[in-house]
């Protein structure tokens, strides 16, 4: 089978994320309702940092979403992870867009 170049790009450059990603997502995960309706979330903690994935969950929809940082964590921004951007964190919630049904984000924040 004859893969095109770009697609086996694509492909190499998405295990190269969850390679780099492995020891945050092997660690304990947390119980925790960011509280951004219509996604599904997985809160992991990891070196000082605190990272939370998200993505539209099955029923959820696209657009605007608003998380909810646990108490205890006070920092200014997240940073999102792979995407060369931050988002300002405000009275402990931050704001992102999820553009598509399979667009997804993770988040990472100083503890």
């Amino acid at each position: 089978m004859d893969i095109p170049a770009d697609r086996k790009a694509k492909i190499k450059a998405a295990l190269a994320g969850i390679q780099a990603l492995a020891p945050v997502l092997n660690t304990q995960s947390y119980v925790w309702n960011a509280g951004a309706a219509g996604t599904d979330t997985m809160l992991k903690s990891k070196d000082g940092s605190a990272y939370l994935f998200a993505g539209i969950g099955l029923k959820g929809t696209t657009g605007s979403k608003t998380f909810t940082l646990p108490a205890g964590i006070t920092g200014s921004q997240v940073q999102v992870v792979g995407e060369n951007r931050t988002i300002a964190v405000q009275n402990g919630k931050f704001t992102d867009s999820f553009a598509n049904e399979y667009t997804h984000h993770i988040y990472q924040i100083t503890i």
